[in-house]
């Protein structure tokens, strides 16, 4: 009863003088969100960070903190916030002062502010006499399990999803889809003082069948146990996990986001970690391991047999299909049908004067690899083996930081990116990076530093960061790169640009505020202008952006409301967004992040003319269950009757999305007490 009737009187709630501050789990979930935030601000489409992956990893780290001094660069780089610059200054900074005993000593550390370091502050401790149970019983005594069911689909049918005689569909068995509308998944995640992580999830998208000819339950499952700190073995991983190694040019599938920062450019390894998402594509399965040969020594191996899903008929696949997709029968034939065959080893040296690493690839598919006869893919790799070899590097020299990459494939095709980044004065840093990827270097899996890929890309890009003011940063970035050969959309070499410049108040009086210009030009020239204003109060959180763009001629204009609200009886948090748009055409199109059920992921597009309204509600019902839904509707007004093309078609103008997720999770041990995530100090 006492349950309803908080339901019943929350408005009133709303108005009380209580505040939502509280070291709850309920926090640790509102400091990932402003890390999405914080991260996707200045994000483009199409290099968004795998959401779950990150955090997966933060909720962990939320009951078993990093020991700052002890961290790895890995385990910070993981964070997903903290710049490769940024975790190298720290680790100068320890060297040099020796550990860091509060966590407000990071206000001294290069590239560290006071927002910064609030949404570090619940993943990390600084106590020096830390020590982690070793024994496995200890281990399980201190675990953390956590089981998640997720819901959600759009709530207007799709053509893909109305009816149709039995004929039609026999003559065309590919025009409708073979499962329901309804998204599902279901995970479990078990956790012990970042010694052990084990995770199992299975997951079926929107139109593809629980039940199939082909197979029966779930489309995808995903399994991984990962090891930490077994003797000499510094990782052991067994199922599913994803690798980056250097700069990204050879190993890579760890999900970077190109657009936060303006010194992303300089990467470190994140070595090997587990996949903790419902990501169909982009991981191994197999074996891997970390071994520490010694304090400065360590070497990385890794074996991977997976079935990807390509077109095989003939004997050959021209791609690999990462859609994942397999909702008709066609769909459906593409699915788990290349074997493929991956291993890799790497090995590397590090101190805090510097680091050399050297890897190593070789994969090989089942049968071989024929792209289109066209001329865009006459460099595209062909056969069924690839080879790979690479030497990567940073090193301090006084204010001078240098790093690079420099890679070999099977052909002898050159990929290499090499910079120098700079602190001029105190409060000036700048970064030149140079890269250059041959047009005949093709791999699966390398992801670097580039506009597009890496492959048929040479550019040179210049960063600069001021610290203006105790409130005021100045950051910008310009980048100019050309495609020596022919991209697969375009009909001939192309040149472009990119400049960025954005000016930002740090939080002052609950108030922060950002201005943003961005141009780019390729085959279109864009410009936009971005105007981002917060205000935060105890319970109330209030966002309001504005911003307008040009392309080809053509203009678009969006403005977006951010309301949220959060109660402590019951422990409810309620979020709000009104947004209007205005995109005439496809290249004034833009996105925006946008909160969702716990779990989901969101990066709308903006595009028409139109409103979107959003509703999310997130309620911890008892201290270990959780429960949180979003609604959301973009209803179009430029006099269109149909939304989305093909088996997607909705007739009508609005379309409505539903997400659900349920939480319960239960520790082997009393629930911790959070720290505070902004002492009244910061």
């Amino acid at each position: 009863m006492k349950r309803l009737l908080s339901l019943v009187l929350f408005v009133f709630i709303a108005i009380s003088p209580e505040i939502v501050y509280a070291q709850t789990q309920y926090d640790i979930d509102e400091t990932i969100e402003r890390i999405y935030h914080y991260i996707l601000d200045d994000t483009e489409e199409g290099s968004e960070p795998d959401y779950e992956q990150l955090s997966q990893y933060l909720s962990s780290l939320a009951d078993s903190p990093l020991e700052l001094n002890r961290a790895t660069p890995d385990e910070l780089l993981q964070l997903g916030f903290l710049t490769d610059l940024q975790v190298e200054n720290l680790y100068y900074y320890i060297h040099e002062y020796g550990p860091v005993r509060e966590l407000y000593e990071l206000k001294l550390v290069d590239g560290f502010d006071d927002y910064l370091i609030s949404l570090l502050l619940p993943f990390v401790t600084v106590n020096p006499n830390y020590k982690q149970p070793l024994s496995l019983g200890k281990l399980l005594s201190s675990s953390k399990s956590r089981f998640t069911v997720r819901f959600g689909g759009v709530l207007e049918k799709k053509r893909g999803y109305t009816a149709i005689s039995p004929d039609e569909l026999e003559e065309k068995p590919n025009s409708r889809y073979l499962g329901s509308p309804l998204y599902h998944s279901f995970s479990y995640r078990l956790t012990a003082q970042n010694k052990i992580d084990f995770g199992i999830t299975m997951e079926k998208d929107a139109g593809e069948p629980f039940s199939s000819s082909i197979h029966k339950g779930y489309d995808s499952y995903s399994a991984h146990l990962k090891l930490t700190d077994i003797g000499p073995v510094f990782t052991l991983l067994i199922g599913d996990y994803r690798a980056s190694f250097g700069q990204g040019l050879v190993l890579n599938n760890n999900s970077f986001v190109l657009g936060k920062d303006v010194f992303s450019a300089m990467r470190m390894s994140k070595g090997l970690n587990a996949k903790n998402s419902n990501d169909e594509f982009n991981y191994f399965r197999g074996v891997a391991a970390t071994f520490k040969l010694s304090k400065r020594w360590n070497i990385s191996a890794l074996y991977s047999f997976r079935k990807m899903d390509a077109d095989t008929t003939g004997g050959s696949f021209s791609r690999l299909r990462n859609e994942s997709l397999h909702r008709t029968p066609l769909e459906q034939s593409y699915s788990h049908t290349l074997g493929m065959h991956v291993a890799a080893i790497n090995a590397q040296y590090n101190s805090l004067h510097a680091h050399i690493g050297a890897t190593l690839y070789y994969s090989n598919t089942v049968v071989p690899r024929l792209p289109d006869d066209k001329l865009q893919y006459l460099f595209t790799y062909r056969g069924q083996h690839q080879f790979a070899a690479s030497i990567d590097y940073w090193v301090p020299v006084r204010s001078f930081f240098l790093f690079g990459e420099w890679a070999l494939n099977q052909s002898g095709a050159l990929a290499t990116i090499n910079g120098m980044s700079c602190r001029l004065y105190d409060r000036v840093s700048m970064m030149l990076t140079h890269r250059y990827y041959s047009p005949k270097y093709d791999l699966y899996f390398a992801d670097g530093y580039a506009r597009y890929h890496t492959n048929n890309e040479h550019g040179v890009s210049l960063s600069a960061k001021i610290e203006a003011a105790p409130y005021l940063k100045l950051s910008g970035l310009a980048d100019v790169f050309s495609h020596p050969w022919l991209r697969p959309s375009e009909k001939a070499p192309t040149v472009g640009h990119t400049l960025f410049l954005k000016a930002e108040m740090s939080e002052c009086n609950g108030w922060t505020a950002y201005v943003r210009y961005r141009a780019k030009k390729d085959d279109v020239l864009q410009r936009s202008l971005r105007l981002n204003v917060a205000y935060e109060h105890k319970k109330l959180k209030l966002s309001t952006v504005v911003e307008g763009n040009k392309a080809d001629g053509t203009y678009g204009f969006m403005v977006l409301q951010d309301v949220s609200l959060a109660f402590l009886h019951p422990k409810l948090t309620l979020r709000g967004r009104y947004a209007y748009f205005n995109a005439e055409n496809y290249a004034n199109r833009m996105f925006a992040y946008e909160t969702d059920a716990l779990g989901f992921f969101m990066m709308p597009q903006y595009y028409g003319k139109g409103h979107r309204y959003v509703l999310t509600v997130n309620w911890h019902i008892l201290t270990y269950l959780q429960f949180s839904i979003k609604w959301a509707q973009t209803y179009y007004t430029d006099g269109r009757k149909t939304i989305g093309s093909g088996l997607e078609t909705i007739e009508g103008r609005h379309q409505s999305i539903l997400h659900t997720t349920l939480y319960w999770q239960f520790y082997n041990r009393k629930h911790r007490v959070y720290r505070n995530l902004v002492p009244d100090a910061m």
